[in-house]
C-alpha cells in the first residue's frame, strides 16, 4: 500500500481510537462519538458517521 492511501489513514484512525478506548472504555468512546454524530445537523452524512462508526466499532 502506498503511503498517504485513504486505508493507511483508515487503520491508524482505528488504531488511535483503540488506544483511547483502552486508556478510558469503549463505552465511554461509544458515547463521545454518539454524541459527536447528534450534532450533526445533515441527516444525510449523520446516518453516514453511524455506518462508518459500527463498521469501525467492529474493528476495535
Amino acid at each position: 500500500m502506498a503511503y498517504g492511501s485513504l486505508v493507511i489513514y483508515q487503520e491508524e484512525v482505528v488504531e488511535e481510537l483503540s488506544q483511547w478506548a483502552n486508556n478510558h472504555s469503549l463505552n465511554e468512546l461509544n458515547h463521545f462519538i454518539q454524541e459527536l454524530i447528534a450534532d450533526m445537523d445533515d441527516e444525510v452524512v449523520q446516518n453516514r458517521y453511524i455506518d462508518t462508526w459500527e463498521e469501525i466499532k467492529v474493528e476495535l
